[in-house]
């Protein structure tokens, strides 16, 4: 399970567009109130990590695994808005 989107990057003052980038849930922690993930963004290529970043978010205790959760929440931030299941 993953999304992939278009990741634009400022490297020292360059904006830089890395398309298709495949973003994989890999660090989980928490418990039953909160939940951290890590999303790791890999080149279109899945051969070079290019950036990570962490997010918290609340789980369903009645919902689906935490996983499929994790990849819920991403979606519903503007920086994922454009992501697509892969």
């Amino acid at each position: 399970m993953a999304i992939q989107k278009t990741t634009n990057l400022n490297f020292h003052g360059v904006n830089v567009a890395f398309s298709e980038c495949y973003i994989r849930l890999e660090n989980f922690r928490g418990n039953k109130n909160e939940i951290t993930i890590t999303a790791v963004f890999y080149t279109n290529n899945r051969e070079e990590v290019i950036k990570s970043d962490e997010y918290t978010f609340t789980p369903n205790l009645d919902g689906q695994n935490f996983i499929a959760q994790g990849y819920k929440y991403l979606k519903t931030l503007p920086e994922f808005a454009d992501a697509a299941d892969v």
